[in-house]
């Protein structure tokens, strides 16, 4: 016994060392970031976004309230959106890019802290369209809580689509903490982006000063029900005020004046423009006023209000002090006066560090303020520190705090004692290592996340593995003796949110700035290929006699690249009915009655009768068809991830035979005996359709052989639910026992099913029973947007496998590669494999343009061409002694006379091989090439050797490093001149250094774009009620030259060529007073760029006629038509209802009114939600009414 604690006590001795020490702060902080696209919300979720299970959602917030209110990021694990973490975690991102620019930049993460930060701004200027409202909260959280699944899936089950925007900031409902905090994140976002988008950038600054104007007149608490409270505002004042003062600096002071004098007339209340004072002290003397409310002392030049709490959403003082302090250090220094806010700064790193007061440390040696999240208070307050640090290295403590900051730090990165309790391991075990998902040593493995854990019965315990990596995602942390739960339902120690990892990425970006100057970002994961069948069906077969036959059949939408809706699926039971025919007396169809058994998804139905396949043959099928949209789990009546179909196959005649015989039935084949889905198995032989399209198994073929199975298919490339542009490589693989004949890729409508491209010239490679296809798709002549690649292949007895995914067309942001050259694959044999007898070369070649001729070279030696598929060759190895390395390279050139080429070593040998010399080859681009927007580099690299790191230098200079295969580095070429730059890669293995060299030409071509037209506050086809200023807004890439704007008979023309402006935005106040009801007016906006490119938009409105007893009641009414056929817009029912019928949210009816021109709601009806329907000429719209006070 004492042998074996001492063994275990070394043991551990020896994990503490291997954990202990560096870490790549760098990757930890690109990983950190990236989390933050795994919760966006909104339509525009899939774009730039590296997590490939995440789609569209939530996409009508606002409507209930007449407002476009999409966008945002979820909270945290759930999909409310909350005030303060929503502004806390934008702000801190935008402070932490703001100190750490040159982190960002060279560690190729500036362009998605960015895109990170402008998803946040976006969706601000959405809620803060009136300049004395700013919408905070969407979701209500305790309905949310009560939801486990897809955020793309959410409200479908009870209609509520348009979740409630809960809470605002306004005059009558205050929330100064809330606006002032969203006002610091817009100016940051102004010192962030102006030298990326100017205007842009002055949008921002604009929101923001409005945003402090809001919370500086309107002083107040806001609300998080509950979730989120606050006690103080003066904290968040304080922020925003200091970051005011910079951002009216940066701008300059007269500029300011000019041109936000009379905005910041309404903020301070005089007279900004002749005042003496500057703009940037008016608000530095704002965030004075509003920290010296805790200053603790009558002294004007003293503070002694001690900042201990860390930097949070709930109180942000740490960072307004030490802001301010930094600020006025300069003055304070030349004054010869003490800094009081510094000096309070020092004293609060000073007790943390020392761990004397404020907070224990766990027996590891974390600093513990909070059980809840506490990982999130050490990062944020560690980014703190090192900011104080940052900028007073004369600090004569800096290196023994720098030393604690560091400790925090890695203790989240894995040099940590800790103990895992998860699901395997309820006792728990030791488990030292990294508290973010995805990254390091033994990250966690069941964050309190529904998007990523992937339930489809709406439970956090199935499934019991997450099905997605959320990588990036900071937990909450240990409790306070270093344990961790690591399980799913810990919403406590296990959580992850916004602010979480806000504060992880401003503590990682200065861990890069004090620790990583010399690390690069390891690459980003790749998408998640895909999963295999998403929609399929299981069976089982109850009653099964002379009589009838009767199963039950169970159908999935699985679809989880994005989870989304699919609409009307069904599937097809194939029988063969020759015992019937051939009867002493012969039976046909007709005597076969379908009868269902159980169907609890109502509107599924099944063919009244057995539908002809094959008549020649006595095919036939029954087919249950699912006419409405089914989800990622189905109510039936409790939450499961099927909807299941029992149906009975009835032979009757007069005499009631028993000849009924199933044995010989293709979809009975396999089916097993047995009662529900636990004794139900998957089949290939009851093929599922969408729109009539196969999408899963497999007809009968040409024989109904039971031993014979269809093919299986698998969808290599491209990752599902991928954004891409251009020339799109498609690959798929498939495997028969019988052979494949063929295999065809189609693109298709995703919401039609229509087929829009087919492939022409697909490559292929048989081995045996496995064939892999491939070809190319250009998707230059497709517009924006979803579409469904679906593959088929065909087994030599006309079986089908079916693979289909879902990717995004977007050919601004999509990922786009070079396919001018052939793609060489050698598939057989695979490098450094050891052969002994006569062996046959297999090669894959596909192009775009077409192949002329394949080459097979031997060990630098040209053997033979082949000018047609398929390519291989037979070897004799005879020719070549023992022990030999034997060099294999298959060489493609296609119509363009270009080529590439695939080369492999193999060897001959029962001995043990001296090493061969490491080898590079650049697979794309190639030297010479001409490359432009973002270039994937690929490389090979051919090494008997262990490969350490790997380096990418662009004109000499040091981009990138890693030693994790396939060693991609993306390169940003618009960075660069257009002209021949050199790309140099560096391998070192473990015996020394290879390198090789190729020159490229960078051409980047801006397209000259239309100009954009947007009327942000009026709805095509709108009723008003009220008096309303329409918002037009005119931008173009380059120069507008004139605008003309017409709205009801007034004309109004803007001649821009003699100056210089790519914006305009025009106002014009609709009064409803001098409009006659029951008529179309029109707003109409005509736009021409100095390119002479034009663009007209056009929005009809009319006004509702006012009814005596809705005045100064009702104000809006809103229909959202939710019918199957596709509608999805705004109604306005300006034709004859033939009936009107309103229901309460229960179902209950509330109203009925029929022959009607018009339908208004009387006093009895309240502002709310309803359902309604509205019959007009043989067409019923079913849908939403949103009614608002």
């Amino acid at each position: 016994m004492k042998l074996h604690k001492n063994l275990i006590i070394f043991s551990i001795f020896l994990i503490n060392l291997v954990f202990a020490g560096e870490y790549n702060y760098t990757d930890a902080l690109a990983k950190a970031l990236m989390f933050f696209e795994a919760n966006r919300c909104g339509k525009k979720v899939h774009i730039h976004n590296r997590f490939n299970w995440r789609g569209p959602c939530h996409i009508y917030d606002g409507i209930d309230i007449g407002e476009d209110l999409e966008g945002g990021y979820h909270d945290a694990g759930d999909h409310v959106i909350f005030g303060m973490p929503q502004t806390y975690a934008f702000s801190t991102l935008g402070w932490a890019y703001y100190e750490t620019k040159d982190v960002y930049e060279r560690t190729n993460q500036k362009i998605w802290m960015l895109r990170t930060l402008k998803y946040f701004s976006d969706f601000f200027m959405k809620c803060h369209r009136n300049p004395d409202v700013f919408y905070y909260q969407k979701g209500d959280g305790a309905i949310d809580h009560n939801y486990w699944g897809p955020p793309e899936m959410q409200g479908y089950q009870d209609y509520t689509i348009a979740r409630a925007t809960k809470h605002k900031a306004s005059p009558d409902t205050p929330a100064g903490d809330v606006a002032a905090n969203a006002a610091a994140g817009m100016a940051l976002m102004y010192l962030n982006y102006k030298d990326v988008d100017y205007n842009y950038a002055v949008d921002c600054l604009t929101h923001s000063i409005t945003l402090y104007r809001l919370a500086r007149k309107y002083e107040g608490l806001g609300t998080g029900d509950g979730f989120y409270t606050h006690d103080t505002f003066e904290d968040d004042m304080s922020f925003a005020g200091i970051w005011l003062a910079r951002a009216a600096k940066e701008y300059g002071d007269q500029r300011m004046k000019e041109d936000f004098g009379d905005l910041l007339n309404t903020v301070f209340e005089f007279d900004i423009k002749n005042s003496t004072l500057s703009v940037y002290q008016l608000f530095l003397n704002d965030a004075k006023m509003y920290l010296d409310r805790k200053k603790g002392t009558d002294d004007p030049d003293d503070f002694q209000y001690e900042p201990f709490w860390p930097y949070c959403w709930g109180n942000i003082f740490m960072g307004s002090v030490l802001l301010y302090g930094l600020e006025v250090d300069p003055v304070l220094k030349a004054q010869g006066k003490r800094n009081p806010y510094l000096d309070q700064i020092r004293k609060v790193i000073g007790n943390y560090a020392a761990g004397t007061s404020y907070f224990s440390k766990t027996p590891g040696g974390l600093t513990y303020p909070n059980t809840w999240g506490v990982l999130r208070y050490v990062s944020a307050a560690m980014f703190c520190f090192s900011v104080y640090l940052k900028y007073k290295p004369d600090e004569p403590n800096y290196q023994t705090w720098l030393s604690y900051i560091k400790s925090q730090i890695d203790y989240i990165l894995g040099d940590n004692p800790r103990i895992t309790i998860d699901v395997d391991h309820p006792d728990g075990f030791y488990n030292p290592g990294s508290y973010i998902v995805g990254w390091g040593h033994n990250p966690p493995k069941h964050p309190h996340h529904r998007a990523a854990h992937g339930s489809s019965t709406n439970n956090m315990n199935e499934p019991r593995y997450h099905k997605h990596i959320l990588y990036g995602a900071l937990v909450g942390g240990p409790d306070s003796n270093d344990t961790h739960n690591d399980v799913t339902t810990d919403y406590v120690l296990n959580e992850v949110a916004i602010d979480y990892n806000a504060s992880a990425v401003a503590g990682l970006s200065m861990a890069a700035y004090f620790w990583g100057q010399n690390q690069m970002p390891e690459p980003d994961p790749e998408p998640e290929p895909h999963p295999g069948d998403e929609v399929y069906v299981t069976a089982v077969m109850g009653q099964d006699s002379g009589q009838r036959s009767q199963p039950t059949i169970y159908l999935f939408n699985k679809c989880s690249y994005p989870p989304r809706f699919l609409k009307d699926l069904s599937y097809r039971y194939f029988v063969d009915i020759s015992e019937l025919k051939q009867a002493t007396t012969p039976y046909s169809e007709n005597n076969v009655e379908i009868e269902i058994a159980y169907n609890p998804v109502s509107s599924a139905t099944i063919s009244q009768s057995l539908i002809p396949y094959d008549s020649s043959r006595n095919l036939y099928y029954v087919e249950v068809y699912y006419p409405v949209d089914l989800p990622y789990f189905i109510s039936v009546p409790i939450l499961s991830p099927y909807a299941p179909f029992q149906f009975a196959l009835v032979f009757k005649s007069s005499t009631w035979e028993e000849i009924w015989d199933s044995s010989n039935d293709y979809s009975r084949i396999g089916i097993p005996n047995g009662n529900g889905y636990e004794d139900s198995i998957k089949t290939y032989r009851i093929p599922v359709y969408q729109k009539g399209v196969l999408i899963y198994g497999s007809e009968p073929g040409k024989v109904v052989d039971p031993n014979d199975q269809p093919p299986l298919i698998y969808f290599k490339k491209p990752y599902p639910n991928t954004t891409l542009s251009g020339k799109i490589y498609l690959e798929g693989q498939t495997v028969d026992d019988k052979g494949i004949e063929k295999f065809v890729f189609y693109i298709h409508d995703p919401d039609t099913m229509q087929i829009l491209w087919v492939s022409t010239h697909t490559q292929f490679i048989q081995a045996n029973t496995t064939a892999t296809f491939t070809t190319f798709w250009d998707s230059d002549d497709f517009p924006n947007g979803t579409y469904i690649i679906r593959m088929v292949s065909y087994d030599t007895n006309g079986q089908t496998g079916v693979a289909f995914a879902q990717i995004n067309i977007d050919h601004e942001s999509g990922q786009q590669q070079n396919y001018s050259y052939p793609v060489v694959k050698i598939l057989f044999p695979q490098n450094n494999d050891f052969i002994s007898t006569n062996f046959e070369v297999r090669a894959n070649i596909t192009d775009y343009y077409g192949i002329t001729h394949a080459e097979l070279w031997l060990n630098n030696v040209f053997i033979s061409s082949k000018t047609q598929g398929p390519f291989d060759w037979f070897i004799d190895v005879s020719n070549y002694p023992e022990g030999s390395t034997i060099t294999i390279k298959v060489v493609g050139y296609n119509t363009l006379g270009l080529s590439s080429s695939d080369e492999i070593k193999v060897y001959k040998v029962t001995q043990t091989q001296q090493p061969s010399p490491t080898q590079i080859i650049f697979e794309y681009p190639s030297d010479g090439a001409t490359v432009s927007g973002v270039v994937d580099i690929y490389i090979q690299i051919i090494s008997s050797y262990t490969i350490t790191k790997v380096e990418y230098y662009i004109d000499e200079v040091l981009k990138y490093q890693t030693n994790v295969s396939p060693y991609i580095y993306s390169w940003d070429t618009t960075k660069v001149e257009n002209t021949s730059h050199t790309i140099t890669v560096v391998v070192y293995d473990e015996v020394g250094i290879s390198s090789k060299t190729i020159v490229v030409n960078v051409l980047n071509v801006a397209e000259d774009q239309k100009p954009q037209i947007q009327i942000v506050n009026l709805v095509d086809g709108e009723t008003l009620v009220e008096d309303k200023e329409v918002i037009i807004k005119i931008s173009d890439d380059k120069k507008l030259n004139f605008v003309k704007v017409k709205v009801l008979n007034n004309e109004f023309d803007h001649d821009l060529t003699s100056i210089t402006t790519t914006y305009l935005e025009i106002k014009y106040l609709v009064k409803i007073s001098s409009l006659a009801p029951n008529i179309s007016y029109a707003v109409e906006v005509y736009a021409v760029d100095s390119s002479s490119q034009t663009t007209y938009l056009r929005y009809y409105f009319s006004v509702m006629e006012e009814k005596e007893e809705l005045k100064g009641e009702l104000k809006k009414i809103y229909f959202l038509s939710l019918n199957n056929d596709g509608i999805n817009d705004y109604i306005n029912f300006n034709n004859k209802i033939d009936e009107f019928t309103l229901y309460n949210i229960k179902g209950e009816q509330i109203a009925k009114e029929k022959n009607i021109e018009k339908w208004y709601p009387n006093k009895t009806v309240s502002p709310n939600f309803y359902l309604y329907e509205a019959k007009m000429k043989d067409k019923l719209y079913k849908g939403i009414v949103i009614i608002t006070k």
